[in-house]
């Protein structure tokens, strides 16, 4: 009875899919108003690059592309490069764009940056906007050259790590982190530019990106961005620290001097320190105790709260702003099975980020940890459905069969993801 129930779900999917595609291509063709057409073109690149193979748009988004209206161009170009492989088949009319307006050369270069080195053809047009007087063409054309890996262009990179233009000596920055030959040349005056604030979170990707013997010959600087203001750039800093695992827990500016900003005032910089130990990995476990202390710490960094109100800014990831979750991930990323019951204790939290973050570390402590199934199961009623999701993606990672069978009553939950994720479960 059970698998015929599977069945009729995946028939019933199937059936759900066939019907938005044909009012999706429908959309793309009626729309007449601009607002309704740019809003079409938002949801598209949303939407990625499967949803663009599954219902054929990719070839409406192109034509719309050559619209004489800038704005609509600029979207269907930012549309076409997050679309991934399907926009990149339209790759001739992105290039085009970097002929037009401001708005759609930098919405152009940015679809060429995230489409890479198939489209280095394009590196001479790219140069070319380099003239322009826009501030904003100029650093989305920087930042192109190095996803494209315009290697021959590397000596113009070089001269504008001094431009006027901070956008463009950031871009400069992370482009030349793009182009392995010429960019670790760069790394010394890159590296110097950790010590400015608005150049930071580009520098520190850029050493990242250049890879584990430049990180470990600037990691007390890295370490110190860490308790930068910007929660991105303590990500990008915990990012890079990882990629010299090794290195960081020998270095007497690595390991220990994180673990001391475990107690620092700000929970901002509590939760990056946290999880920059987590992602060291295994060989971090003494530090294992020393961060489950922050399971008891109920604080959140709301600096950045501002940036999310009215939807102008996406929220930063819980495990950036509040200490327990960035603890909840550390100790699951590096294998913590002695704190598991403090984990699974955390799922009866009244916060479904800590719930979610509970989920993911028992998930990642997997089959061993079977035992705590049964702390699992409760939240498979959550009132939130991305908690029920991953609960069952839980009890998947830990295989508990007996558990796993309250699973099945999910294939009649309200949301198709839950029903998805139940199946997938099973």
């Amino acid at each position: 009875h059970h698998s015929g129930s599977a069945v009729v779900l995946v028939l019933a999917m199937d059936r759900l899919t066939s019907l938005v595609k044909t009012q999706s291509l429908q959309r793309a063709d009626g729309l007449q108003q601009k607002e309704d057409l740019l809003q079409w073109l938002m949801d598209v690149g949303r939407s990625g690059e499967q949803s663009a193979v599954n219902f054929g748009y990719a070839a409406s988004v192109a034509s719309t592309a050559s619209d004489q209206d800038e704005e609509v161009a600029a979207a269907a170009m930012a549309a076409l490069g997050d679309i991934g492989q399907e926009g990149a088949k339209h790759m001739s009319v992105v290039g085009y764009g970097l002929t037009r307006g401001p708005k759609v050369q930098v919405a152009a270069a940015t679809s060429l940056q995230q489409f890479g080195p198939q489209a280095s053809q394009y590196a001479e047009q790219l140069a070319s906007c380099l003239e322009s007087r826009d501030e904003a063409v100029r650093a989305a054309a920087v930042a192109a050259l190095g996803a494209v890996g315009a290697e021959n262009q590397a000596g113009t990179l070089s001269r504008l790590l001094q431009d006027d233009s901070k956008a463009v000596r950031a871009a400069a920055c992370q482009a030349l982190g793009r182009l392995p030959k010429s960019g670790l040349q760069e790394a010394p005056r890159i590296a110097s530019m950790l010590g400015e604030p608005e150049l930071r979170h580009a520098a520190v990707s850029a050493l990242g990106s250049l890879g584990k013997s430049v990180v470990e010959k600037h990691i007390g600087n890295i370490v110190a961005c860490l308790q930068d203001k910007d929660s991105l750039t303590r990500m990008a800093a915990a990012d890079t620290l990882s990629l010299a695992a090794h290195e960081v827990l020998r270095d007497p500016l690595g390991a220990s001097q994180i673990a001391g900003l475990l107690s620092h005032q700000d929970a901002g910089v509590r939760s990056a320190a946290a999880l920059t130990i987590g992602k060291l990995g295994k060989e971090a476990s003494s530090y294992a105790s020393d961060i489950a202390v922050l399971l008891k710490d109920g604080a959140e960094d709301t600096s950045e709260m501002y940036l999310a109100v009215g939807g102008g800014s996406l929220r930063s990831p819980a495990m950036l702003r509040r200490p327990k979750c960035a603890a909840l991930a550390a100790l699951g990323l590096m294998r913590a099975s002695g704190h598991a019951d403090a984990i699974a204790d955390s799922l009866a939290d009244k916060s479904h980020e800590v719930k979610l973050c509970s989920l993911e570390a028992l998930a990642q402590l997997g089959e061993a940890e079977q035992r705590q199934a049964m702390k699992v199961v409760p939240l498979l009623e959550d009132d939130l459905y991305i908690v029920r999701v991953k609960a069952c993606d839980c009890l998947a990672a830990l295989k508990a069969e007996d558990a796993i069978c309250s699973t099945i009553d999910l294939f009649e939950d309200a949301s198709p993801s839950v029903r998805k994720a139940a199946l997938h479960t099973l």
